[in-house]
C-alpha cells in the first residue's frame, strides 16, 4: 500500500472507530499526524480510547494541533478516559478559557464535568459562566448541581451575578424548573424579577406552566411587567393554562397595548383563550377597528369568529364590510354563513362586492348563501356576477347556476 493510501485508510479508520485497520495503516507507514493531526481529532470526536491511546504513542502526534481541537472534541464526546489520556499528554484542563468544561456541560456529560472540576484552576466562571448558562438552558440539572458547588458560583457578587441571572432565565425559557430551583438554592443573591421579570415572560411565552406557577409563588415577581407581556405572549401562542393562571392572579390587564391579547389569540385561532378574555371586564374585542374579527376571518378561524360575533361591541361591517368581503374572497363558506346568520352584515355592501368576489373565485355555495338572504339589491349585481363567472370559467357550475338567475 502506498503512503498516500495508508494515510487515507488511517483517517477513515479513526473516523469509523476501526482500531485494527488503524494499526495496519500505521504498520504500512501511515503518518499518525497526517492532515495536521486529523486522526487524533477524529478519534477524540467518537471518544475512542483505544485509538487515542494508540495515536499518542507516536511522538509526531501533537495534542495542541488546531488550538487543542482534539481535547475539545473529547470533552464534547464525554469520554473521561480519552480526556485523561490527553491531560496526561500535556493538555491543560483550563485551555481555551475552560472550554473543555463548557463543552462537557453543554453536552450533558456529568461524569466528565465532575472529573474536570477536580483539575487545578478549572472554574465554571470562565466566559461569563458559560458552562453554567448552557447547562441551565439545556436542563442538565445534575451538572448544574455540580457547578453551583464551586466557590466562584456560590460566592458570586456584583457583576458576576449578571450571567448567573442569565442562566436562570435560560432555564425558565426552556422549562427546566429543577435547574432553576437548584440554582436558586445555591446562589444567595438571585433575583427572579431581574430584567423586567424576563424569566416569567419567557416561561409564559413558551408555555412552561410549572415554571410560571413557581415564579408566581414569589411576591417579587410581577406578572404585569412590560405592559403585561406575559399574558399577551401566552395568548398569542395558545397557552390556555398559563392565560388562566395569569388571570387568576388578578394582577394582569389583558386589555393592555390596545387589547393585543385578544387580537393575538384571535389571529392564532385560540378559541378557548378568546372565550376567557371576553369574560374579563375591560377587554374590548372591537379594539383597533375590529382587528380581532378581521384577522380571525382572514385566517379562517370559524370558532373564534362565532365567539366574537356574539359580543355586541364587535362590528362585522367595520372597515367597509371587510369581514364578509374577505370570507367571500377566500371561499370561507362556514364564516360567510356565520356572518349572514348574525344579521349584522350588509350582503350587498360596496356595490355587491361580496357577490362579485365569490363569483370571481367560483364559489357556488357562497353565491347561493348570499342570494338566499333575499336582499333585493343583490339583483343589481347579478349581471356583473354572471360576466365575472363566465370570464373565469364559462363551464363552471357557478356560471351555469347564474345563467338561470334572473337579473
Amino acid at each position: 500500500m502506498s503512503s498516500a493510501s495508508a494515510h487515507q485508510v488511517l483517517v477513515y479508520a479513526c473516523i469509523h472507530g476501526h482500531t485494527d485497520m488503524a494499526k495496519q495503516a500505521l504498520a504500512d507507514h501511515a503518518d499518525p499526524a497526517v492532515a495536521d493531526n486529523r486522526p487524533l481529532r477524529e478519534a477524540c470526536k467518537t471518544g475512542n480510547e483505544e485509538l487515542v491511546a494508540l495515536l499518542l504513542t507516536h511522538k509526531r502526534v501533537r495534542v495542541d494541533a488546531h488550538q487543542y481541537a482534539a481535547f475539545f472534541h473529547a470533552c464534547a464526546s464525554g469520554s473521561v478516559a480519552v480526556v485523561h489520556h490527553l491531560l496526561a499528554a500535556g493538555v491543560q484542563a483550563t485551555v481555551g478559557h475552560n472550554r473543555g468544561l463548557i463543552e462537557a456541560a453543554t453536552w450533558g456529560h456529568e461524569r466528565l464535568v465532575k472529573h474536570l472540576l477536580t483539575q487545578p484552576d478549572v472554574t465554571p466562571a470562565s466566559q461569563r459562566y458559560a458552562a453554567l448558562r448552557n447547562a441551565c438552558t439545556l436542563g442538565h440539572t445534575a451538572i448544574v448541581a455540580l457547578l453551583v458547588q464551586h466557590d466562584d458560583v456560590t460566592h458570586a457578587t456584583g457583576g458576576d451575578l449578571m450571567p448567573i441571572h442569565r442562566a436562570m432565565i435560560g432555564a425558565a425559557t426552556n422549562g427546566h424548573l429543577e435547574a432553576m430551583q437548584t440554582l436558586m438554592s445555591a446562589v444567595e443573591h438571585i433575583r427572579l424579577d431581574l430584567y423586567h421579570n424576563e424569566a416569567l415572560r419567557r416561561a409564559c411565552a413558551n408555555g412552561h406552566a410549572t415554571v410560571a406557577a413557581w415564579l408566581l409563588s414569589f411576591d417579587v415577581v410581577n406578572p404585569a411587567a412590560v405592559d403585561n407581556e406575559a399574558i399577551r405572549a401566552a395568548s398569542a401562542n395558545g397557552h390556555v393554562d398559563i392565560v388562566r393562571m395569569l388571570l387568576k392572579t388578578g394582577d394582569v390587564d389583558p386589555s393592555d397595548r390596545n387589547d393585543m391579547a385578544i387580537c393575538s389569540a384571535s389571529s392564532g385561532g385560540h378559541a378557548e383563550i378568546v372565550q376567557m378574555l371576553l369574560e374579563v371586564d375591560g377587554v374590548n374585542p372591537a379594539a383597533n377597528d375590529n382587528d380581532a374579527l378581521c384577522t380571525a376571518i382572514f385566517k379562517n378561524h370559524a370558532a373564534v369568529v362565532a365567539l366574537l360575533l356574539q359580543h355586541p361591541s364587535v362590528d362585522p361591517m367595520a372597515r367597509g364590510g371587510e369581514a364578509l368581503k374577505t370570507a367571500c374572497n377566500y371561499g370561507y363558506v362556514k364564516i360567510v354563513r356565520l356572518l349572514i346568520s348574525s344579521g349584522r352584515v350588509d350582503v350587498a355592501c360596496d356595490d355587491n362586492q361580496p357577490l362579485k368576489l365569490a363569483s370571481k373565485h367560483g364559489s357556488l355555495e357562497i353565491v347561493s348563501c348570499l342570494l338566499a338572504t333575499g336582499d333585493p339589491r343583490l339583483r343589481e349585481g347579478i349581471s356583473a356576477a354572471k360576466n365575472i363567472a363566465m370570464h373565469t370559467d364559462d363551464q363552471s357550475p357557478l356560471a351555469a347556476f347564474l345563467e338561470r338567475v334572473p337579473s
